[in-house]
């Protein structure tokens, strides 16, 4: 299974990374919703998204990615 952390917290990155690494699952990154955007419309499909709802800057494409994830 292939999972999108949307996080900005690296900290809170690693520790995500640590308990998913763990059940042998690959682990996309993104540092913010632009990031996120950009990783979907590239790369594989991805089948969970983990999105930190509490970034200090909330932009529209934060908010977009949760749009485009229901």
């Amino acid at each position: 299974m292939r999972i999108l952390i949307v996080e900005d917290s690296p900290l809170i990155r690693t520790m995500y990374g640590l308990a998913i690494s763990k059940r042998e699952h690959e682990l996309v990154l993104a540092n913010d919703g632009r990031e996120a955007l950009d990783l979907l419309a590239k790369g594989p499909e991805v089948h969970l998204i983990l999105l930190d709802l509490r970034m200090p800057i909330w932009r529209s494409e934060e908010r977009r990615v949760g749009k485009e994830c229901r």
